[in-house]
């Protein structure tokens, strides 16, 4: 593993120096060359002592070559295990200059994670971030995110609803096209064209999801009827954009939480199921839909799917204090009965965003984010949780991995893209890793790429 390990200087000048390169970086957030954002800079990470081994892998260093190129670095970016070969598809680089688009259009796959290949640069579902992507039945669908277009040397953006299919990662195809037209936006539009439905602040009756990014979406059987009844599946997200859905027409900017829930057999027509609701009495006074989250972290086990954490319409404080949805500070499950708080409450793991959780050597791991709410940005978010699950279905018990306060190697990062990966070639070729690439986080976007396994392997 290759790390830069601080070095300690001496003089006020030099004090200084470093302090205000800090300031701009953070300022900036981007990364200045050669800028340390190991863990070693921080002392944090350095006491690790979890069940995983961590190896990173950044390029310029010779890892890359055999490619003869690498992804630039990126946040907010789609990934997936396809055909064999880790993929990441777009994603956000504010460190572009020039004639180049900070909305990545790209699509990059590896076949051994260290060697990555560009299938295309120019996709056209455009630049865009906090976009998904799912394999469902042999296929790539790449659903919504924040989109970027370039015309004329103007730049036009917005949250997108459509849904985008390759059967190769190299030709898409538009399958479902971007729809947000609403009776205020475009008077005299039928009701059948009306994205948000009749009732302009209740979005039960809306004829289609509404224009999102960083939602959630994953394959899974809604009915507990087998392979045969599996659907793609949306949840959650959020809009900021001038919003007559919510103002009737007034085009305040706002920010809407989604906690709408959408499935899908084609990735064309959606239908939408109960949404993910509090109990009945909680919802008379907090609203229906005041459950809703944005970049939430979600796994399935024995056909449940559960939901974690991610950024909501109040402000996360220190320690959880302000969590006034009731079971926020909990796991959510939902079955075909509906949801529920699942798992044990602790804010350590729930107090997160742009995280992920992973299934790997038979527990499923929590990984860092950071916090949802600029408090504190990353402390206490860059530890690493193992949910312990029962056999017969629900949470046994959750466990911190490595001592308290330890943090991981991962120090300061989120919006990440992650995927358990088994190399088909090269040197870990048969040997199944959970694979973190790219993300924000302290120092600004990377492109490097993290490989996670369990600490025996390492030996």
């Amino acid at each position: 593993m290759r790390t830069n390990k601080a070095k300690g200087r001496t003089g006020l000048s030099h004090i200084l120096a470093a302090a205000f390169l800090a300031a701009m970086a953070a300022l900036a957030g981007c990364t200045i060359e050669d800028w340390n954002y190991t863990w070693t800079s921080h002392g944090i990470g350095v006491d690790y002592d979890g069940e995983l081994a961590f190896s990173l892998i950044e390029p310029n260093t010779g890892d890359f070559s055999s490619a003869g190129s690498a992804p630039r670095p990126r946040s907010g970016h789609a990934s997936a295990v396809f055909k064999d070969k880790l993929w990441i598809l777009g994603g956000y680089d504010p460190n572009a200059r020039g004639d180049a688009s900070a909305y990545l259009a790209d699509v990059w796959y590896s076949e051994d994670g260290y060697a990555w290949h560009a299938a295309t640069l120019d996709a056209p579902w455009k630049g865009r971030r906090g976009h998904q992507v799912v394999v469902f039945q042999d296929a790539l669908y790449l659903v919504g995110g924040y989109k970027v277009r370039v015309e004329g040397g103007i730049s036009y953006g917005g949250a997108a609803n459509d849904v985008w299919r390759s059967a190769d990662g190299v030709s898409w195809t538009e399958i479902k096209p971007n729809s947000y037209k609403t009776s205020v936006t475009h008077p005299g539009l039928a009701s059948s064209e009306d994205v948000r439905g009749i009732d302009l602040y209740d979005p039960a009756d809306d004829q289609d999801w509404y224009p999102r990014l960083n939602h959630n979406l994953t394959v899974w059987d809604p009915d507990g009827s087998g392979p045969q009844g599996e659907r793609i599946t949306l949840f959650g997200g959020f809009s900021k954009e001038w919003m007559p859905y919510l103002n009737d027409g007034n085009l305040d900017e706002t920010r809407r939480y989604f906690a709408d829930f959408w499935t899908s057999a084609d990735g064309i027509s959606w239908v939408q199921q109960d949404p993910m609701s509090l109990s009945a009495a909680d919802e008379t006074l907090f609203g229906r839909y005041k459950a809703g989250r944005a970049a939430a972290a979600h796994f399935i086990h024995n056909g449940d799917l559960y939901v974690s954490g991610g950024t909501s319409w109040f402000n996360f404080q220190e320690h959880s204090q302000g969590f006034v949805v009731p079971g926020w500070d909990r796991i959510w499950s939902r079955s075909a009965a509906g949801w529920s708080a699942a798992g044990p409450n602790n804010y350590e793991y729930i107090d997160r965003r742009g995280h992920k959780i992973l299934e790997y050597e038979g527990n499923f791991w929590i990984l860092p984010g950071s916090k949802p709410a600029a408090v504190q940005w990353y402390k206490g978010a860059d530890s690493i949780w193992k949910i312990a699950m029962n056999p017969s279905g629900g949470i046994m018990d959750i466990y911190l991995d490595g001592s308290y306060r330890a943090g991981s190697p991962m120090y300061g990062i989120s919006d990440y893209a992650a995927e358990v990966f088994t190399p088909a070639s090269g040197p870990d070729s048969g040997k199944t890793a959970m694979y973190v690439i790219g993300g924000d986080g302290d120092g600004g976007v990377r492109n490097t790429l993290w490989r996670i396994t369990k600490s025996a392997e390492e030996e």
